[in-house]
């Protein structure tokens, strides 16, 4: 078998059609992740006054996020490996939708005082979303793999954030119209009413299945069509092994040929393992999750302050997922120019949000603190996933975003604890952590672009 890239010189409609394929999928994908964003994005937003009406205490919800989060996190990297080694990724994708989506209308049966269940309903959805995520991360770097690693996964989080920021919407609005003198109702109907798109996620999440049953198939047609030229290129031959003691690697056809000789993973070697660079990544990873504050406290910080109508701050967080959604385009396509580069630009350009959101209770400081923090998130949803898919191997990709993903979680969880009791006892000095751990970060990002040597956008 040849490489695509020889493919593509001998059928450039072939290669055309590949690549509308691929995007078609990308923005299919990035829909369903737009109705599963409005359904639990939506309800986060109002989750934490919710919990507080079931009966729950500020120890309780404060608990019980973390451990969600840590729950969805961490149980990626077994979701993950599953997903390598069985190859069912749109099982695994399916089921995690629907647990995910459903779990949030279910939330509008919970009965007065029944805070316990309505925290067991937040944990499942964060452990819907573990099943699901490296298993769909994957099958994305596939067709992102056609048009720009940095482009696809960009795209990706556009769609997404863009329902982050319907969802609350769609709660604000269901509260203007019905009221909020029964506040609890309110609520709940508003949990039914999210029941909508959960049930459009399942639907397209099925329908995509359907029409593309192996995107892993986006960079490596298995049937040329007939009036395709046949290729004059010879066979590649095996990359030689670095003289650094690192394995290239790259695509990997069926019969094990590469298509790339990216320094990084081994394509051939079987099972999982940490490279430099891939070790490094991570090292970045962790630190800058350690410093990046959850917007609960944010927005607990703007309550206390009184910087804006408590009314309001559920818009807060949706004009950080707008500022979002922006910001992964850009950055996006940044990555596909100059790599991991824009990864580094991000963070320098972002780490100084806490200082803007917590040193002044200025509104217009805050905002300004707000908007950088979206940024970040952009950043961490879009081209840090993409980095990801340029570092591993086809074949452990999916390994790879669970470790990834865990490794990210578990330093967000230990990260946000530390930052929210500093928060109580020292402001400054939880700045200076945050914007501290962030920076450090940007120096393994350069000690991985050393590792990878070259650092090609597609």
């Amino acid at each position: 078998m040849v490489s695509l890239d020889s493919e593509q010189q001998n059928n450039p409609r072939w290669s055309r059609t590949i690549s509308r394929g691929a995007f078609t999928f990308i923005v299919l994908m990035g829909i369903v992740s737009m109705f599963s964003d409005m359904t639990h994005e939506g309800a986060r937003s109002v989750l934490g006054e919710y919990l507080n009406l079931t009966g729950a205490s500020a120890a309780a919800i404060g608990f019980v996020s973390g451990f969600g989060e840590l729950c969805g996190y961490s149980l990626r990297l077994l979701s993950g490996f599953w997903a390598d080694k069985t190859k069912h990724y749109w099982g695994l994708i399916i089921f995690g939708y629907t647990i995910q989506v459903l779990a949030i209308p279910a939330l509008a049966l919970v009965p007065d005082n029944g805070w316990i269940f309505a925290c067991s309903l937040v944990v499942l959805e964060r452990v819907g979303k573990a099943i699901k995520k490296p298993a769909k991360n994957t099958l994305v770097s596939f067709a992102a793999d056609e048009i720009g690693t940095g482009k696809g996964f960009a795209l990706q989080e556009f769609l997404d954030q863009l329902g982050a920021f319907l969802g609350p919407l769609l709660l604000f609005l269901v509260g203007l119209i019905i009221g909020t003198q029964d506040l609890f109702g309110t609520y709940r109907l508003g949990f039914l009413t999210l029941g909508i798109p959960a049930l459009i996620t399942i639907a397209l999440t099925v329908l995509a299945w359907h029409f593309y049953p192996h995107p892993e198939n986006f960079d490596q047609p298995a049937t040329p069509p007939e009036n395709a030229q046949a290729p004059t290129d010879p066979p590649l031959e095996p990359c030689a092994p670095d003289p650094t003691g690192e394995t290239p690697t790259g695509e990997t056809l069926t019969n094990g040929t590469p298509t790339s000789a990216l320094p990084s993973v081994s394509a051939v070697t079987p099972g999982f393992r940490f490279n430099r660079a891939f070790a490094l990544y991570m090292a970045a990873i962790c630190l800058f999750a350690f410093g990046f504050a959850d917007f609960t406290l944010i927005t607990l910080h703007a309550a206390k302050t009184a910087a804006f109508p408590k009314a309001a701050l559920a818009l807060l967080y949706a004009g950080a997922m707008a500022v979002d959604a922006v910001a992964a385009l850009i950055f996006g396509t940044w990555f596909d120019r100059i790599g991991l580069r824009a990864l580094i630009i991000s963070t320098l350009l972002t780490a100084p949000f806490s200082a803007f959101v917590f040193l002044s209770g200025n509104p217009w400081f805050i905002s300004i603190g707000i908007v950088l923090w979206g940024l970040g998130m952009g950043a961490q949803e879009s081209i840090m996933k993409a980095a990801v898919a340029k570092i591993m191997p086809k074949d452990r990709r999916a390994t790879g975003f669970g470790v990834f993903e865990t490794g990210f979680g578990i330093a967000w969880f230990f990260g946000s604890w530390l930052i929210g009791a500093l928060y109580d006892v020292n402001i400054p000095v939880m700045v200076a952590v945050s914007i501290i751990s962030q920076l450090a970060a940007v120096g393994f990002y350069i000690l991985t672009l050393k590792s990878l040597s070259t650092f090609p956008p597609q």
